[in-house]
């Protein structure tokens, strides 16, 4: 029988240390059709920017793909999508390990978080996880929290993200934890309904709050 679309594309990358290019990827799914095929270069091409920018020997990547595929599916995110999130942790420093564990939580906050999408869940949590210097086993607290106010609080996920995204650093420096950060947040936007320009006041605020602390302002 004819394998399905997502068993080839597991069957081919499983085999990934002996690809050489799209073409031996492609080559092994002949019999699906051309959109699909063009779905499988673009997995091809994510796979092929994560070995650039891993440390990761071939043996790992390949079973790496695995858990991509399976977090993909899980959440209903593109693969390559997914992958690429995992290439955006590794450039930050993380481990094909730790970014994999970064990748699932940021793929479970694009599923559930009104507003977000792969990129932007990524972008939003690699600045609130740099901000309060958070280590990898703590990605999780962040997006169950995020998604806990977006769903009790008048304020939806994006905002949420989107405040920190421009308040964190600012807000640790003033030693406000995440969750009191995030509550300014809430609170101001209930107000402004602008969660951007809310965390942008936050961390002018508090900005100047550590420039006069220390008598000087980078």
């Amino acid at each position: 029988a004819i394998l399905s679309f997502f068993d080839q594309v597991k069957k081919a990358f499983s085999k990934i240390g002996q690809f050489t290019g799209i073409y031996a990827v492609t080559s092994q799914l002949r019999q699906i059709p051309q959109e699909m095929v063009s779905e499988v270069i673009k997995i091809d091409s994510a796979m092929t920017e994560l070995r650039k920018v891993s440390t990761a020997g071939a043996s790992e990547i390949s079973a790496y793909f695995e858990t991509a595929a399976d977090s993909a599916s899980k959440y209903g995110q593109a693969i390559d999508e997914v992958i690429d999130s995992t290439s955006s942790w590794t450039r930050l420093g993380y481990d094909l390990k730790d970014a994999s564990i970064l990748t699932d939580v940021t793929a479970e906050l694009a599923k559930v978080g009104s507003g977000l999408n792969v990129d932007t869940a990524t972008e939003g949590l690699q600045a609130t996880m740099r901000g309060f210097s958070l280590a990898a086993d703590e990605a999780k607290r962040v997006g169950d929290m995020i998604n806990y106010v977006a769903d009790t609080e008048p304020i939806d996920a994006l905002g949420i993200i989107n405040g920190l995204e421009r308040s964190s650093a600012a807000m640790a420096e003033g030693n406000n934890s995440l969750e009191e950060s995030i509550g300014l947040i809430t609170a101001s936007t209930s107000v402004t309904q602008d969660a951007t320009a809310a965390g942008t006041a936050w961390r002018t605020k508090f900005k100047k709050r550590n420039c006069a602390n220390v008598q000087k302002c980078a």
